[in-house]
């Protein structure tokens, strides 16, 4: 490439639904803090996440951000249903 030209920049805009390894990089929860949270129903199923028509376990970001932005933090809180019903997929 020549020294005027620059390289392009790529940004990406992940779906609602990633798996683990893509909310690793985006939340900093190893894949097997994902799975402990979920298997200690600290993340909602459905909410935070579900398991894809193929078996795959996915995460939700944006849900992910409201457990994150509640008021009141305690330890290990699950999603309020209030909260997790604005981040369900639209029925149909």
């Amino acid at each position: 490439m020549p020294a005027h030209q620059t390289t392009p920049t790529l940004a990406v805009i992940p779906a609602d639904w990633v798996q683990g390894w893509l909310f690793e990089a985006m939340t900093g929860y190893t894949v097997e803090a994902q799975d402990s949270k979920r298997k200690r129903g600290i993340w909602e199923e459905g909410v935070v996440w579900k398991k894809a028509p193929d078996g795959r376990i996915l995460y939700n970001w944006k849900a992910y951000n409201a457990w994150v932005e509640q008021e009141s933090h305690s330890s290990d809180r699950s999603v309020p249903a209030e909260s997790a019903a604005r981040h369900r997929d639209p029925p149909g």
